[in-house]
Protein backbone atom coordinates (compact mmCIF):
# COMPACT_ATOMS: atom_id res chain seq x y z
CA UNK A 1 0.00 0.00 0.00
CA UNK A 2 1.26 3.45 -0.92
CA UNK A 3 2.36 5.72 1.90
CA UNK A 4 0.43 8.83 0.95
CA UNK A 5 2.94 11.04 2.74
CA UNK A 6 5.44 10.25 0.01
CA UNK A 7 3.72 12.18 -2.79
CA UNK A 8 3.40 15.28 -0.60
CA UNK A 9 7.00 15.01 0.58
CA UNK A 10 8.22 14.52 -3.00
CA UNK A 11 6.24 17.59 -4.06
CA UNK A 12 7.79 19.66 -1.28
CA UNK A 13 11.27 18.45 -2.23
CA UNK A 14 10.64 19.33 -5.87
CA UNK A 15 9.69 22.87 -4.81
CA UNK A 16 12.82 23.05 -2.65
CA UNK A 17 15.01 21.98 -5.60
CA UNK A 18 13.44 24.74 -7.70
CA UNK A 19 14.16 27.32 -5.00
CA UNK A 20 17.76 26.13 -4.69
CA UNK A 21 18.15 26.56 -8.46
CA UNK A 22 16.63 30.06 -8.42
CA UNK A 23 19.13 31.31 -5.81
CA UNK A 24 22.08 29.68 -7.57
CA UNK A 25 22.64 26.67 -5.28
CA UNK A 26 23.04 24.35 -8.25
CA UNK A 27 24.62 21.36 -6.52
CA UNK A 28 21.94 21.35 -3.81
CA UNK A 29 19.24 21.72 -6.47
CA UNK A 30 20.60 18.79 -8.46
CA UNK A 31 21.01 16.55 -5.42
CA UNK A 32 17.45 17.32 -4.30
CA UNK A 33 15.77 16.82 -7.69
CA UNK A 34 17.60 13.51 -8.10
CA UNK A 35 16.08 12.34 -4.83
CA UNK A 36 12.64 13.50 -6.03
CA UNK A 37 13.02 11.50 -9.25
CA UNK A 38 14.04 8.42 -7.25
CA UNK A 39 10.99 8.75 -4.98
CA UNK A 40 8.60 9.38 -7.84
CA UNK A 41 9.91 6.38 -9.79
CA UNK A 42 8.95 4.21 -6.82
CA UNK A 43 5.51 5.80 -6.71
CA UNK A 44 5.02 5.19 -10.45
CA UNK A 45 5.87 1.51 -9.98
CA UNK A 46 2.99 1.25 -7.51
CA UNK A 47 0.49 3.51 -9.29
CA UNK A 48 1.51 4.68 -12.81
CA UNK A 49 -1.74 6.48 -13.63
CA UNK A 50 -1.55 8.69 -10.56
CA UNK A 51 2.15 9.51 -10.47
CA UNK A 52 3.51 9.53 -14.05
CA UNK A 53 2.69 13.23 -14.58
CA UNK A 54 4.68 14.17 -11.46
CA UNK A 55 7.63 12.00 -12.52
CA UNK A 56 7.62 13.55 -16.00
CA UNK A 57 7.69 17.05 -14.44
CA UNK A 58 10.60 16.08 -12.18
CA UNK A 59 12.54 14.56 -15.09
CA UNK A 60 12.02 17.81 -17.01
CA UNK A 61 13.44 19.76 -14.05
CA UNK A 62 16.28 17.27 -13.65
CA UNK A 63 17.26 17.80 -17.30
CA UNK A 64 17.41 21.57 -16.78
CA UNK A 65 19.46 21.30 -13.59
CA UNK A 66 21.90 18.81 -15.15
CA UNK A 67 22.30 21.19 -18.08
CA UNK A 68 23.02 24.08 -15.68
CA UNK A 69 25.85 21.98 -14.24
CA UNK A 70 27.28 21.31 -17.71
CA UNK A 71 26.31 17.62 -17.63
CA UNK A 72 24.98 17.66 -21.18
CA UNK A 73 24.74 13.94 -21.90
CA UNK A 74 22.91 13.25 -18.64
CA UNK A 75 20.64 16.24 -19.28
CA UNK A 76 19.82 14.93 -22.75
CA UNK A 77 18.99 11.47 -21.37
CA UNK A 78 16.63 12.94 -18.73
CA UNK A 79 15.01 15.22 -21.30
CA UNK A 80 14.42 12.31 -23.68
CA UNK A 81 12.79 10.32 -20.88
CA UNK A 82 10.54 13.28 -20.02
CA UNK A 83 9.51 13.62 -23.68
CA UNK A 84 8.71 9.91 -23.94
CA UNK A 85 6.63 10.06 -20.79
CA UNK A 86 4.74 13.18 -21.90
CA UNK A 87 4.05 11.54 -25.27
CA UNK A 88 2.42 8.64 -23.44
CA UNK A 89 0.38 10.99 -21.28
CA UNK A 90 -0.61 13.22 -24.22
CA UNK A 91 -1.88 10.26 -26.22
CA UNK A 92 -4.45 9.62 -23.49
CA UNK A 93 -5.15 13.26 -22.57
CA UNK A 94 -3.88 15.73 -25.19
CA UNK A 95 -5.67 18.76 -23.75
CA UNK A 96 -3.86 18.38 -20.43
CA UNK A 97 -0.43 17.22 -21.57
CA UNK A 98 0.27 18.62 -25.05
CA UNK A 99 1.59 21.90 -23.58
CA UNK A 100 4.00 19.95 -21.36
CA UNK A 101 5.07 17.78 -24.29
CA UNK A 102 5.70 20.87 -26.44
CA UNK A 103 7.78 22.42 -23.66
CA UNK A 104 9.87 19.27 -23.25
CA UNK A 105 10.36 18.99 -27.02
CA UNK A 106 11.45 22.64 -27.17
CA UNK A 107 14.01 22.04 -24.43
CA UNK A 108 15.12 18.80 -26.06
CA UNK A 109 15.79 20.70 -29.29
CA UNK A 110 18.05 23.08 -27.38
CA UNK A 111 20.00 20.29 -25.73
CA UNK A 112 20.43 18.45 -29.03
CA UNK A 113 21.75 21.58 -30.72
CA UNK A 114 24.29 22.05 -27.89
CA UNK A 115 25.94 18.79 -28.90
CA UNK A 116 25.51 19.42 -32.64
CA UNK A 117 22.77 16.84 -33.28
CA UNK A 118 21.19 19.39 -35.57
CA UNK A 119 18.89 17.21 -37.66
CA UNK A 120 17.19 15.75 -34.60
CA UNK A 121 17.13 19.18 -32.95
CA UNK A 122 15.33 20.75 -35.91
CA UNK A 123 12.82 17.90 -35.98
CA UNK A 124 12.04 18.36 -32.28
CA UNK A 125 11.67 22.11 -32.82
CA UNK A 126 9.28 21.61 -35.74
CA UNK A 127 7.05 19.36 -33.65
CA UNK A 128 7.07 21.79 -30.72
CA UNK A 129 6.18 24.68 -33.07
CA UNK A 130 3.30 22.77 -34.64
CA UNK A 131 1.90 21.95 -31.22
CA UNK A 132 2.34 25.47 -29.88
CA UNK A 133 0.81 27.00 -33.01
CA UNK A 134 -2.32 24.92 -32.46
CA UNK A 135 -2.51 25.98 -28.82
CA UNK A 136 -1.95 29.65 -29.73
CA UNK A 137 -4.90 29.56 -32.12
CA UNK A 138 -7.12 28.47 -29.24
CA UNK A 139 -5.60 30.69 -26.54
CA UNK A 140 -3.19 33.31 -27.88
CA UNK A 141 -2.80 35.08 -24.53
CA UNK A 142 -1.48 31.90 -22.94
CA UNK A 143 0.61 30.45 -25.79
CA UNK A 144 1.78 33.23 -28.16
CA UNK A 145 4.97 33.81 -26.18
CA UNK A 146 5.83 30.08 -26.15
CA UNK A 147 5.31 29.92 -29.91
CA UNK A 148 7.54 32.95 -30.48
CA UNK A 149 10.29 31.42 -28.31
CA UNK A 150 10.20 28.17 -30.29
CA UNK A 151 10.18 29.96 -33.65
CA UNK A 152 13.13 32.14 -32.61
CA UNK A 153 15.19 29.15 -31.47
CA UNK A 154 14.26 27.23 -34.62
CA UNK A 155 15.38 30.17 -36.75
CA UNK A 156 18.76 30.34 -35.02
CA UNK A 157 19.37 26.63 -35.58
CA UNK A 158 18.21 26.78 -39.21
CA UNK A 159 20.74 29.56 -39.72
CA UNK A 160 23.45 27.42 -38.12
CA UNK A 161 22.93 24.69 -40.73
CA UNK A 162 22.91 27.19 -43.60
CA UNK A 163 19.14 27.27 -44.23
CA UNK A 164 19.06 31.08 -44.23
CA UNK A 165 15.80 31.60 -46.14
CA UNK A 166 13.90 29.23 -43.88
CA UNK A 167 15.57 30.83 -40.86
CA UNK A 168 14.38 34.27 -42.01
CA UNK A 169 10.82 33.02 -42.49
CA UNK A 170 10.69 31.58 -38.95
CA UNK A 171 12.30 34.71 -37.54
CA UNK A 172 9.71 36.95 -39.20
CA UNK A 173 6.86 34.89 -37.77
CA UNK A 174 8.43 35.19 -34.31
CA UNK A 175 8.85 38.95 -34.85
CA UNK A 176 5.19 39.40 -35.80
CA UNK A 177 4.09 37.62 -32.62
CA UNK A 178 6.49 39.65 -30.48
CA UNK A 179 5.22 42.89 -32.01
CA UNK A 180 1.72 41.88 -30.98
CA UNK A 181 2.86 40.94 -27.48
CA UNK A 182 4.50 44.35 -26.99
CA UNK A 183 1.29 46.05 -28.13
CA UNK A 184 -0.77 43.83 -25.86
CA UNK A 185 1.51 44.20 -22.83
CA UNK A 186 3.42 47.49 -23.28
CA UNK A 187 4.67 47.56 -19.67
CA UNK A 188 6.34 44.15 -19.69
CA UNK A 189 10.02 44.85 -20.29
CA UNK A 190 11.02 41.28 -21.20
CA UNK A 191 8.70 41.36 -24.23
CA UNK A 192 10.40 44.54 -25.44
CA UNK A 193 13.83 42.95 -24.99
CA UNK A 194 12.79 39.84 -26.91
CA UNK A 195 11.36 42.00 -29.69
CA UNK A 196 14.70 43.81 -29.96
CA UNK A 197 16.51 40.43 -30.11
CA UNK A 198 14.23 39.34 -32.97
CA UNK A 199 14.84 42.59 -34.84
CA UNK A 200 18.63 42.19 -34.54
CA UNK A 201 18.45 38.55 -35.59
CA UNK A 202 16.45 39.41 -38.71
CA UNK A 203 18.83 42.25 -39.59
CA UNK A 204 21.75 39.81 -39.36
CA UNK A 205 19.99 37.22 -41.51
CA UNK A 206 19.05 39.78 -44.14
CA UNK A 207 22.66 40.98 -44.20
CA UNK A 208 23.89 37.42 -44.76
CA UNK A 209 21.39 36.93 -47.60
CA UNK A 210 22.51 40.00 -49.55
Amino acid sequence: EIDFLNPDFAGSLHNLATRFAIIGLREEALQTIREVVRMRRELVEKNPASFKPSLAASLHSLASMLSDMGLREDALQANREAVDMYKELAEKNPASFNPDLARSLHNLAGKLSEIDLMEESLEASKTAIEMRRERAKINPNAFDEDLAVSLYGYSINLSRVGMKEDALSAAKEALAIRNELVKRYPNILIFQEKLANSQRHIANLEGELL
